[in-house]
């Protein structure tokens, strides 16, 4: 099945404000090992109602920062992620592939193969999980509740 949405459908979906379905927005443990913790949130738009599969998720150790990770994902596709590279990736000729720090990844499912680029102008300065939660969603135009959520 080919992907049904434009770069400019995507780009729509990630600016437009959006909000949990529920909410009930608790942590649980993740499968990444001990200490971590995953939040999975079913999303929909807040002004305009579009029937499409929208999640939001975040998961990482609670007390190494470099660990956090997060997608929104459309159609059970990942679309977008911030994530932490610790180490630069190399390719031919020892040409850089992926640098050292935080970075966006920006999906693109309408060419062959599904284009991952790398966009490491984000500044996180996040020292706890729930804070990273928020920036994500903050960067992601996800409205939230006011309250501050437990770990």
């Amino acid at each position: 099945m080919s992907w049904p949405y434009s770069k400019a459908d995507v780009n729509w979906f990630v600016s437009t404000p959006k909000r949990p379905k529920t909410k009930e927005t608790n942590w649980g443990k993740s499968k990444q090992g001990k200490d971590c913790l995953q939040l999975d949130l079913s999303l929909e738009t807040i002004e305009i109602y579009r029937p499409d599969s929208l999640r939001y998720c975040v998961r990482g150790k609670t007390d190494i920062p470099e660990s956090y990770s997060s997608a929104f994902l459309l159609q059970n596709r990942r679309i977008r992620g911030i994530d932490f590279t610790s180490v630069p990736i190399r390719f031919m000729y020892g040409q850089r592939t992926k640098e050292i720090g935080w970075h966006e990844n920006i999906i693109n499912y309408n060419i062959d193969p599904p284009g991952n680029d790398h966009h490491y102008s984000l500044e996180v300065t996040c020292s706890d999980l729930d804070a990273f939660h928020r920036f994500c969603c903050l960067h992601w135009n996800i409205q939230l509740r006011e309250e501050k959520m437990l770990l």
